[in-house]
């Protein structure tokens, strides 16, 4: 019997089988792939493994510094600040607070004139640490002016005459200041409470509550909401999405949000409450207002006594939201 011979011609519209020029590329393509995922295997162990060494190595550590009483401190640090007013004290008392781990915060201390300047930070190289990094608690005598900045972490005021206090990526909480206060941050609240001057708030990507403020608040946060209450002066108050309540304000009000309801109540002065998508409400006193009141997409709703002659105005406005001015 004959055995059969394959036919090893191809039919019409068979592909050709690859030649070597395509396996070679191929295969080189393949090496590449293989040499680049193993690259990115080692560097993954070798991250995990920085830092768990890190981890594994690190401690805390607390010295105090003292100095002369100076009539302007800076406080600058990649951790917590805390600063206080003591009227017992006629110098500068400082914890240096120290997380290590493969690498250690840097204290530093300048003068300059009546400024004095302490700092304690991680090197800017240190990027692969996530435990080094260096808090400041400072009590200073009553009068001294501080300016307290963090990159990473919270700062606490309380006491002082006056100051400015920023962080880039944490929370700032002042009370009982007798002057004027700035507080900024990047990522996080501002709480503002017992203040006898002014207030200037504003974050980025957090709350913002003001009370019991002798003199003007204004507050603002791009994603947030706005408080004020008890306040002796005016009050500006603005966000971008998030909700704004004003109460018991001694002078005129702007309370504006792009997405959020607006309430006011208690203002002595003209009333500005606008937002662009939600309620506006405003409650008056009892005595009649020059009114202007419209919405968009909602209801009106009008309970207070108007007058279009009377010397105070108020203004409440809605795109997308009921809007209401209401008898207290």
């Amino acid at each position: 019997m004959t055995t059969p011979t394959p036919d090893t011609t191809s039919s019409p519209g068979s592909s050709p089988a690859p030649g070597p020029a395509t396996d070679g590329r191929r295969g080189t393509a393949g090496r590449v792939l293989l040499a680049v995922g193993l690259g990115l295997g080692v560097l993954v162990v070798a991250w995990a493994a920085l830092l768990l060494v890190d981890r594994a190595v690190s401690s805390t550590e607390t010295t105090r510094e003292d100095y002369d009483a100076s009539a302007d401190l800076g406080l600058v640090a990649d951790g917590d600040v805390e600063v206080r007013a003591d009227d017992a004290i006629t110098g500068i008392e400082v914890e240096v607070v120290a997380h290590r781990g493969l690498v250690s915060p840097r204290y530093g201390v300048e003068q300059v004139g009546d400024r004095l300047v302490l700092t304690h930070e991680c090197p800017s190289w240190a990027w692969f640490s996530w435990v080094c990094s260096g808090e400041l608690r400072a009590v200073v005598p009553t009068g001294t002016a501080v300016d307290a900045r963090t990159s990473n972490g919270d700062v606490e005021a309380s006491g002082l005459d006056g100051a400015e206090l920023r962080s880039e990526n944490g929370d700032v909480v002042a009370q009982a200041i007798g002057g004027d206060v700035l507080a900024t941050s990047s990522n996080g609240d501002l709480v503002l409470a017992d203040v006898g001057g002014d207030v200037e708030a504003r974050t980025s990507n957090g709350d913002v509550e003001a009370s019991r403020v002798e003199g003007r608040v204004t507050a603002r946060s791009s994603n947030g909401d706005v408080a004020a209450s008890d306040v002796g002066a005016g009050v500006l108050a603005r966000t971008s999405n998030g909700s704004v309540d004003v109460s018991t304000v001694g002078g005129e009000v702007e309370a504006q949000s792009s997405n959020g309801r607006v309430e006011v109540a208690g203002a002595a002065g003209d009333v500005l409450a606008r937002t662009s998508n939600g309620s506006a409400t405003v409650v008056g006193d009892g005595e009649p207002v020059n009114l202007v009141i419209d919405t968009s997409n909602g209801s009106e709703t009008i309970e207070g006594p108007t007058d279009p002659a009377a010397q105070r105005t108020v203004e409440v406005r809605s795109s997308n939201g009921d809007v209401a001015y209401l008898a207290p």
